[in-house]
This record gives C-alpha cells, sequence and structure tokens, in this order.
C-alpha cells in the first residue's frame, strides 16, 4: 500500500491557514467527509467539504468554495473530531464563544 500513490491534490487554495484535516467514510462508504480549520474570517473556524470515492484511483471533491461553515461563531473553534452513527454525521469541537471553552456538536 502507498507504493503506487499519484502525486498529491490540493484541496484548497486560499492565502489562509488549513490546518487538523480528520478524514471519515460516511455510512453509504463512498462519501467522504473532509474537516479542517481555517482562519480566514480572523479567527479559527470548522469547515466540511465532501468527496465521492468514483473507482479504487478517483476522488471527486466539491470545490473549496462550497465548502460548510460549520462552527458559525466570531470565536477560535478548534479541535474538531467526527463520528458516522447510522445515517448521521456527528462533529464535535471546542471553541470559546462564551469567554472560555466550552464542547460543541452538529
Amino acid at each position: 500500500m502507498g507504493q503506487s500513490w499519484a502525486y498529491p491534490h490540493r484541496l484548497t487554495n486560499n492565502k489562509y491557514n488549513d490546518s487538523r484535516p480528520f478524514l471519515i467514510l460516511g455510512p453509504d462508504f463512498y462519501t467522504l467527509y473532509l474537516i479542517w480549520e481555517n482562519n480566514k474570517q480572523g479567527d479559527w473556524d470548522i469547515y466540511m467539504l465532501e468527496g465521492k470515492i468514483i473507482d479504487e484511483n478517483t476522488i471527486e471533491w466539491e470545490p473549496e468554495s462550497v465548502a460548510k461553515l460549520v462552527s458559525e461563531t466570531s470565536a477560535d473553534s478548534v479541535d474538531a473530531e467526527v463520528i458516522v452513527k447510522d445515517e448521521n454525521l456527528y462533529i464535535f469541537w471546542y471553541d470559546f464563544r462564551m469567554g472560555k471553552s466550552q464542547l460543541f456538536y452538529r
């Protein structure tokens, strides 16, 4: 495994910082969910992109321009974790919207 990897594909292309990617396979076994942190709004936020597994060598990703903002706060949101249960995707993180770190999920 990994011996025939292709050249890396860039998923984000912006002037801001992208970090802490987390990837999980959806309940349908062909949808991928990529969760990461980005600071383009002046604070760290959690974003999500979907990809579809086309075949063993191809994943078709949504464009970065349609990435979903998960955390929706002007405070830093960091350290996302993701689980899939039945047909649902749950994203957990902590942020500082209440003046100190608190846990949130969607």
